[in-house]
């Protein structure tokens, strides 16, 4: 991947450098909703493997994984309901949640995949790595009669 490979956008969605790959246009609301948090310098969105099998159950990720506390996820990452990425229904249910949550800094798409945001592209990316091992081991948990919160 290279410069040429990304595209510079306003945070309407419009293009002002570089270019856009096929499809991207559909998903750009999604991303750039979190930047109107004035603590958000960097939006990730993963297909990661654990963390969408959360989102494919339609399941929070409880905040149970101390790390993942100390990345700032104090609460449940909630799950957006499933909507359409081409007709905008999917930035409003997004946007419906983020109003709803506050303090979180991520949000599972139903059916989709994970979308996290912090204040710099490599906290952003830490805390996307944080996530991918609170939700595998909620999987491994179960197993043994489900993760315990954390004691106040």
């Amino acid at each position: 991947m290279g410069e040429q490979d990304f595209g510079v956008i306003t945070l309407d969605g419009d293009l002002v450098a570089g270019r856009l790959g096929p499809g991207v246009r559909q998903v750009l609301q999604m991303h750039t909703l979190a930047y109107t948090r004035p603590e958000v310098n960097a939006v990730i969105h993963t297909h990661s493997t654990h963390a969408t099998a959360f989102a494919l159950a339609h399941r929070p990720i409880p905040p149970n994984y101390e790390p993942l506390v100390n990345r700032g996820q104090t609460r449940e990452i909630p799950c957006a309901p499933y909507r359409t990425r081409n007709n905008g229904d999917l930035g409003a249910s997004i946007a419906g949640l983020l109003a709803e949550h506050p303090g979180t800094k991520a949000v599972l798409l139903a059916n989709h995949g994970l979308l996290a945001f912090d204040d710099s592209p490599l906290s952003a990316a830490r805390l996307v790595a944080t996530i991918e091992e609170a939700a595998t081991l909620e999987i491994h948990a179960a197993a043994l009669g489900g993760s315990k919160p954390i004691a106040p």
